[in-house]
């Protein structure tokens, strides 16, 4: 439902003050007041502020022609904005209108009926269907219907969770490292050879967790839905990391037996220490 054009023409009759001297600022400050508009109070003020100085100094002869001309100046100006101002006027009562059907018309109905809420609000449409374009396509959409939205919503609900698990796994290989960095150092404090390369391998281990980590949490912070294919690469990501831990607790507890048991084999440190540089070049060759 639209407002008729007599509506129109009515509500813009306070274009006319806009070509008067002396009140052409009159019609901004009514428009502004009705519709609860600032600016145009205060725009109507600015033009009226010429006339005002004119008449203060109406005795002051220099003056007062100076505040006069540069109120004629503002006239023109008023009327070519006064057009402008007209038409978001315009716009905002056919809004109104069509929000609130069964308001008063004219400038005394639409606008103060809005303002003072003296309306009845259009009931909705039962028989019109809500349309909306995705992915180029138009679909008709139910707002009880979940679907569509549950498979991202719990997806993304997985994500939080991955990335949950991994910022542990981090916190805790982070602790555990520690531990065998400072036991390998106890163990091979003697032999400078062998303490230089089993630290290699362990910080190398290091850097490889750290990396398959930033890049799992990386792949959560990017991805802007669930995709199953996401979803594999990460778990993949984070079997990775458990198995760099696993591969740390094994290396922890022969370091302990060896160095608290006489029988401790040097052979099954090696092992170890080579099990650890094959996993982290096995992890490189995947990448």
């Amino acid at each position: 439902m639209k407002r008729s054009l007599f509506d129109k023409i009515k509500t813009s009759l306070w274009m006319l003050l806009s070509f008067v001297p002396l009140i052409n600022g009159s019609g901004f400050i009514y428009i502004g007041h009705k519709m609860s508009k600032t600016r145009w109070i205060l725009e109507g003020v600015v033009y009226e502020l010429p006339w005002i100085v004119g008449i203060l100094n109406f005795f002051n002869y220099p003056m007062a022609i100076v505040s006069f001309a540069f109120g004629v100046f503002m006239i023109l100006l008023s009327i070519v904005r006064s057009v402008m101002v007209n038409y978001q006027y315009q716009e905002l009562l056919d809004e109104a209108y069509e929000t609130y059907p069964h308001v008063e018309s004219g400038s005394s109905g639409v606008d103060k009926q809005i303002k003072e809420g003296q309306f009845t609000e259009k009931e909705p449409d039962k028989e019109v269907e809500k349309k909306v374009s995705y992915e180029g396509s138009t679909k008709k959409t139910n707002p009880y219907d979940l679907s569509g939205v549950d498979r991202n919503y719990t997806g993304r609900i997985k994500f939080d969770e991955y990335k949950k698990e991994i910022n542990e796994l981090k916190l805790e290989f982070n602790e555990k490292n520690q531990n065998v960095k400072d036991l390998v150092e106890k163990r091979f404090v003697h032999s400078k050879l062998t303490y230089d390369r089993f630290m290699s391998i362990i910080e190398n281990s290091e850097k490889m967790f750290h990396t398959q980590a930033d890049y799992a949490l990386d792949m959560i912070e990017l991805t802007p839905e669930y995709t199953e294919k996401i979803d594999m690469e990460l778990q993949k990501k984070i079997d990775i990391l458990k198995s760099i831990i696993k591969k740390n607790d094994e290396l922890r507890d022969e370091l302990i037996i060896n160095m608290t048991n006489d029988t401790g084999s040097e052979q099954e440190m090696e092992n170890l220490f080579e099990d650890m540089e094959q996993l982290t070049g096995s992890i490189k060759d995947y990448e």
